[in-house]
């Protein structure tokens, strides 16, 4: 889309991007993924993120959803049954079965996650993945930049999707 190369619209950092309008020299094929951290992104002690399952309910019909956690492999039952308690749509969850760094382990998932997927943004709090993240060239967003979905309010759906071109659902 011609709109796409607005670098005010490209800049990691702008809150109002949303996850169609990477580079295109930057996106493999298919279907556009957003990855999303849990434990300070999604969920807290006390529940959950209202921005963070908003947003990724708003975008979860036009992309994957891919909760990529350091949890330990060993609590997944207990993750998947937390995930839906809240309604938090995903496609799939990845979670840590090594000894790995979570900053190692999330920048050897999300390589591998790459190769065979168009992730186009991923949500984390972790500003050590932050920065792996980026060293891959993933667009990133902490819990703090998840734009305020309103359902109420087709503006914000404008906005987001303003630079691909078409209305996000």
């Amino acid at each position: 889309p011609e709109d796409a190369t607005d670098p005010e619209t490209m800049r990691p950092e702008n809150p109002q991007m949303g996850p169609n309008q990477q580079p295109a020299d930057q996106k493999a094929a298919g279907t556009p993924v957003i990855t999303c951290d849990i434990d300070g992104t999604l969920l807290t002690a006390s529940g959950p993120i209202d921005d963070t399952v908003d947003f990724l309910l708003d975008q979860s019909d036009a992309c994957k959803i891919i909760i990529l956690t350091a949890r330990d492999e060993s609590k997944r039952e207990q993750t998947v049954a937390l995930l839906n308690k809240f309604d938090v749509p995903f496609d799939r969850l990845i979670m840590k079965d090594t000894d790995e760094e979570q900053p190692v382990f999330k920048k050897r998932v999300m390589r591998q996650l790459m190769q065979d997927e168009n992730v186009a943004l991923a949500i984390e709090n972790d500003l050590a993945v932050i920065a792996e993240y980026k060293k891959l060239g993933v667009q990133t967003m902490t819990p703090d930049q998840v734009p305020d979905v309103d359902e109420d309010d087709e503006d914000d759906d404008d906005e987001i999707a303003k630079a691909d071109g078409k209305k996000i659902n």
